[in-house]
Protein backbone atom coordinates (compact mmCIF):
# COMPACT_ATOMS: atom_id res chain seq x y z
CA UNK A 1 0.00 0.00 0.00
CA UNK A 2 1.49 3.50 -1.20
CA UNK A 3 2.11 5.61 2.38
CA UNK A 4 -0.06 9.08 1.49
CA UNK A 5 1.61 12.23 2.44
CA UNK A 6 -0.40 13.90 5.02
CA UNK A 7 -1.10 17.68 3.87
CA UNK A 8 -1.43 20.38 6.66
CA UNK A 9 -5.47 21.51 5.87
CA UNK A 10 -5.62 23.70 9.02
CA UNK A 11 -6.65 26.66 7.09
CA UNK A 12 -9.04 25.08 4.55
CA UNK A 13 -10.64 22.85 7.35
CA UNK A 14 -11.05 25.97 9.98
CA UNK A 15 -13.19 27.82 7.36
CA UNK A 16 -15.09 24.99 6.12
CA UNK A 17 -16.24 24.54 9.73
CA UNK A 18 -17.30 27.87 10.01
CA UNK A 19 -18.89 28.57 7.04
CA UNK A 20 -21.12 25.21 8.27
CA UNK A 21 -22.09 27.03 11.28
CA UNK A 22 -22.16 30.38 10.22
CA UNK A 23 -19.56 31.76 12.51
CA UNK A 24 -17.08 34.42 12.15
CA UNK A 25 -14.00 34.06 13.32
CA UNK A 26 -14.58 37.14 16.27
CA UNK A 27 -17.48 34.76 16.80
CA UNK A 28 -15.32 31.28 17.23
CA UNK A 29 -12.53 32.79 19.21
CA UNK A 30 -14.64 34.29 21.51
CA UNK A 31 -16.18 31.25 22.12
CA UNK A 32 -13.12 29.38 23.00
CA UNK A 33 -11.43 32.45 24.86
CA UNK A 34 -8.83 32.64 21.08
CA UNK A 35 -7.17 35.97 20.25
CA UNK A 36 -9.58 36.54 17.26
CA UNK A 37 -5.88 37.71 15.14
CA UNK A 38 -4.40 34.39 16.42
CA UNK A 39 -7.60 32.56 14.96
CA UNK A 40 -7.21 34.75 11.67
CA UNK A 41 -3.51 34.03 11.42
CA UNK A 42 -3.96 30.38 11.32
CA UNK A 43 -7.66 30.78 8.82
CA UNK A 44 -4.41 32.21 6.72
CA UNK A 45 -1.93 29.27 6.59
CA UNK A 46 -0.01 30.30 9.44
CA UNK A 47 0.75 27.01 11.55
CA UNK A 48 0.57 26.90 15.38
CA UNK A 49 2.53 26.10 17.96
CA UNK A 50 0.13 25.65 20.54
CA UNK A 51 -1.05 22.67 20.24
CA UNK A 52 -3.78 23.25 23.33
CA UNK A 53 -5.98 25.92 21.40
CA UNK A 54 -5.48 23.40 18.27
CA UNK A 55 -7.31 20.86 20.94
CA UNK A 56 -9.99 23.41 21.90
CA UNK A 57 -10.68 24.34 18.38
CA UNK A 58 -11.55 20.84 17.42
CA UNK A 59 -13.35 20.16 20.68
CA UNK A 60 -15.27 22.81 19.60
CA UNK A 61 -16.44 22.13 16.18
CA UNK A 62 -16.67 18.29 17.96
CA UNK A 63 -13.97 17.08 15.16
CA UNK A 64 -10.92 15.05 16.15
CA UNK A 65 -7.65 16.46 16.11
CA UNK A 66 -6.48 15.19 12.80
CA UNK A 67 -9.52 16.06 11.17
CA UNK A 68 -9.01 19.60 12.00
CA UNK A 69 -5.08 19.49 10.75
CA UNK A 70 -5.15 17.03 7.59
CA UNK A 71 -6.80 16.90 4.89
CA UNK A 72 -9.79 14.51 5.38
CA UNK A 73 -9.35 12.88 1.72
CA UNK A 74 -5.36 11.37 2.76
CA UNK A 75 -4.56 8.56 4.96
CA UNK A 76 -3.42 9.18 8.32
CA UNK A 77 -0.80 7.13 9.46
CA UNK A 78 -0.90 5.86 13.12
CA UNK A 79 0.34 3.77 15.13
CA UNK A 80 -1.20 1.91 18.09
CA UNK A 81 1.58 1.99 20.97
CA UNK A 82 1.94 0.92 24.10
CA UNK A 83 3.53 4.16 25.98
CA UNK A 84 5.17 3.20 29.51
CA UNK A 85 3.93 5.66 32.27
CA UNK A 86 6.38 8.73 32.66
CA UNK A 87 6.75 12.73 31.07
CA UNK A 88 6.58 13.01 28.10
CA UNK A 89 6.49 15.94 25.47
CA UNK A 90 5.06 16.22 22.09
CA UNK A 91 7.64 16.72 19.59
CA UNK A 92 5.76 18.72 16.58
CA UNK A 93 8.20 19.38 13.25
CA UNK A 94 6.47 21.29 10.50
CA UNK A 95 3.33 19.68 11.73
CA UNK A 96 4.28 17.18 9.27
CA UNK A 97 5.98 14.60 11.89
CA UNK A 98 5.13 14.80 15.10
CA UNK A 99 6.67 12.55 17.89
CA UNK A 100 5.97 11.75 21.77
CA UNK A 101 9.19 11.78 23.55
CA UNK A 102 9.96 10.56 27.16
CA UNK A 103 11.39 13.59 29.25
CA UNK A 104 14.70 13.16 30.23
CA UNK A 105 16.03 10.88 27.25
CA UNK A 106 18.50 11.40 25.36
CA UNK A 107 16.58 10.69 21.74
CA UNK A 108 16.32 13.41 19.49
Amino acid sequence: MKRARNTISLAKNLKSLMDERGLSVSATAKSIGMNKTTLHNYCNGVIPRNLVALNNLAQFFGVSFSDLIFDKNEQIETHNLKVPKGRYELVVKDMCEITLRRVGSNDD
